[in-house]
């Protein structure tokens, strides 16, 4: 069995446009399996949701996000990892700022 996680990751639709367009179609492609919401409180940010994915940076794809999230200024995204263990959990920029926080599931 292989080991799933939960991810959300939150920006602006400024930054989630130039992000599409500076990734690889392989990468976008993934990005497009999750679930795209926006801001209830600031129509301006958008949060990609998936519940089930196999979020580990020894995938390409995956990789190539992290490192172009990590090219970001950490007030320009938010990302939470919630892995299959309860002690798992991994951010990356300021997702609070954003509203995505986590409760053992995502909340956007």
């Amino acid at each position: 069995m292989s080991y799933r996680s939960q991810v959300g990751i939150a920006m602006s639709k400024e930054t989630h446009k130039e992000m599409m367009n500076k990734l690889s179609k392989p990468a976008r492609d993934l990005l497009t399996e999750f679930q795209y919401d926006e801001g209830y409180v600031d129509c301006n940010i958008v949060c990609l949701r998936h519940e089930y994915i196999k979020w580990d940076t020894a995938y390409g794809n995956v990789m190539e996000i992290v490192n172009y999230l990590n090219t970001l200024e950490d007030n320009m995204y938010g990302l939470i990892e919630l892995g299959e263990d309860w002690c798992d959990n991994n951010t990356m920029g300021n997702p609070w700022d954003f509203g995505l926080t986590a409760e053992r599931q995502l909340v956007f």
